[in-house]
């Protein structure tokens, strides 16, 4: 069963019904509320919040917010102060990014700016300016820069293709050099201990 959730001027009534999404009907601003309302697909009804001032639903803060703690989760990150608003709006490198993740295998943190939707549960829109601020701003901060997308109303199926983690390939390139680098050390630890063996035996 689904929660269907719909906004009229007496207040929000929901219902519950077979196949439906997580969805709310949003009125129309300017001419009030009319039979046909646009609808935004939500992952659950937790996603629903409010304006203050006009009582409307703004539902696009909580579920950025939302995507943002399920990948603090998933990667065992950490979350930035006001998703990295503060470090831009005080100019500082260090606090900006929406999520920070820390690996000892890497000499650099992953500066991670995460995208949910911008398109339905088929296809998203990638736009550049998102991968150029977050190249520049990991630059700035010394960090290695990477993307969080996932779908929108994405329930069922293969729902990990839904969830993306994206690297510019100077980016990757760097990590793989970094693990490269690991791999060759840890043969190295191989064979010396190898040689320890026979000139024991």
């Amino acid at each position: 069963m689904k929660l269907l959730l719909d906004v009229t001027q007496s207040g929000v009534k929901a219902k519950r019904v077979r196949r439906a999404p997580h969805s709310i009907a949003l009125p129309n601003r300017d001419k009030g509320f009319h039979k046909k309302h646009r609808c935004l697909t939500l992952d659950s009804p937790r996603d629903l919040c409010y304006n203050g001032d006009s009582k409307m639903p703004s539902c696009s803060k909580a579920i950025g917010d939302r995507w943002e703690r399920e990948v603090v989760k998933e990667l065992k990150g950490r979350r930035q102060p006001n998703s990295g608003a503060f470090g831009t709006l005080h100019n500082d490198a260090s606090l900006t990014g929406d999520v920070l993740v820390e690996y000892p295998w890497l000499s650099r943190l992953l500066h991670i700016e995460c995208k949910y939707g911008y398109g339905g549960n088929k296809s998203l829109s990638l736009k550049r300016d998102w991968i150029t601020k977050v190249r520049e701003e990991a630059k700035s901060a010394r960090r290695y820069a990477a993307l969080a997308l996932k779908f929108r109303g994405v329930t069922g199926g293969d729902r990990e293709s839904a969830r993306l983690i994206c690297f510019d390939l100077g980016t990757w390139k760097a990590i793989a050099k970094e693990i490269e680098y690991l791999y060759l050390d840890y043969l190295n630890l191989l064979k010396e201990d190898y040689e320890r063996k026979e000139n024991e035996n």
